[in-house]
């Protein structure tokens, strides 16, 4: 009982570190495991007073429905961080379905809801390692702490493992996943780039702004005047409160290029990098560095137009450039990108702008499609 009753103690522990982590950052991911992990407490508790697993007791049931609706929640979560809500919510009801299947054709319930409990430690821990993978973030200690509760949730229930030694080695397991939690940059949005968006004051009137994609034919124009007209851009947006965010293929045009006097304070600069590297800043100024991975381009988008959705602020993504993404990644890679989140972006107040120079493409049909796609293309 003295080691359940700490392991709900820091369970439930979790849940409060967690909730004073998403008010900092503002990132739902936090908030939904601080409900998982809060809920899983109250499982924890509730067991206390029905300790056998192999008896099916309406405080069984009651410590089932806690712990089932913290998995919910931590696997909502999850859909959030990469945009795939809709297809973990899809997984999260035929799951149910396939369970009562299993109960209909006989098995016995006490087994139904035995696998009810672990699938999910399972499921979640096969997504945090898919996401490992596709996204390039180091979820190792995350990944390594979740498969050791589940390994230790398995003992318990094949009754091969002390009760108590099971919840004192639950509650390492969630230590490691709460390290691995705060480990983890989760988000692109730092609280220097938060303030940023929110630093705009208009000095002049504005019409509405809505989401576009704009493209920019760079056919005629060199590198000296792309800078000018992106210096102007950042002026024209920032009388209108617009926030201006640069990102910058493999520094072709350099940070040093555009971040000058009069704009340093108006302009958030993305170098976008081959190789594996850690999200930094390399200079003082607001600059930070991401990899050339396209999923990790998507996860920016998405904390970009999630941050801007809520707080009401209009915001550009300039890319230099287009032809530089399909020339590394593909035009079916990039466009699959685009036109994914083409309906998020009309509802949004982002628009992207991109520049491209159509010269550098061998098969004029794939950048006609982008061109097709675009809301307006500007002639340099």
């Amino acid at each position: 009982m003295f080691f359940r009753i700490l392991n709900g103690s820091f369970t439930v522990l979790i849940a409060l570190l967690l909730y004073q982590i998403y008010r900092r950052r503002k990132n739902k991911f936090y908030l939904s495991w601080g409900l998982g992990f809060l809920s899983y407490g109250a499982s924890i508790f509730v067991r206390i007073f029905s300790p056998q697993i192999s008896v099916v007791t309406p405080l069984g049931l009651l410590a089932f429905m806690f712990v089932f609706s913290g998995w919910v929640a931590m696997l909502l979560g999850i859909g959030a961080l990469v945009n795939e809500t809709r297809r973990v919510s899809l997984s999260m009801a035929l799951f149910p379905l396939l369970l009562g299947g299993l109960y209909l054709k006989g098995v016995e319930l006490v087994y139904v809801a035995y696998a009810f409990t672990l699938f999910p430690y399972l499921m979640i821990g096969i997504i945090l390692t898919i996401i490992q993978i596709n996204y390039n973030l180091d979820l190792k200690l995350l990944i390594s702490g979740w498969f050791f509760i589940l390994f230790i949730n398995v003992g318990y229930i094949l009754n091969q493992a002390d009760p108590g030694y099971v919840d004192l080695l639950s509650t390492f397991g969630k230590g490691v996943v709460f390290w691995g939690i705060i480990s983890t940059r989760f988000s692109f949005l730092d609280e220097e780039l938060k303030e940023f968006l929110l630093r705009g004051i208009p000095t002049e009137y504005m019409d509405s702004f809505t989401g576009k994609l704009l493209l920019f034919n760079t056919s005629n124009s060199d590198k000296r005047s792309k800078i000018n007209w992106i210096e102007k851009r950042v002026q024209e947006n920032s009388r209108k409160a617009v926030r201006t965010i640069f990102l910058t293929y493999y520094d072709v045009i350099s940070p040093r290029d555009v971040v000058t006097d009069e704009i340093k304070r108006d302009l958030y600069v993305v170098r976008v990098l081959p190789g594996k590297r850690v999200s930094t800043k390399p200079f003082s100024q607001q600059i930070i560095s991401i990899n050339d991975d396209i999923n990790e381009l998507e996860l920016l988008f998405n904390d970009i137009f999630n941050f801007s959705n809520e707080t009401k602020v209009p915001c550009e993504i300039i890319i230099h450039s287009l032809s530089y993404m399909i020339h590394t990644h593909g035009w079916k890679r990039v466009y699959s990108l685009f036109i994914g989140k083409n309906s998020v972006l009309k509802t949004s107040m982002v628009q992207l702008l991109m520049f491209y120079s159509p010269e550098t493409h061998e098969n004029e049909a794939e950048i006609l499609k982008f061109e097709r796609l675009a809301d307006k293309v500007i002639k340099g």
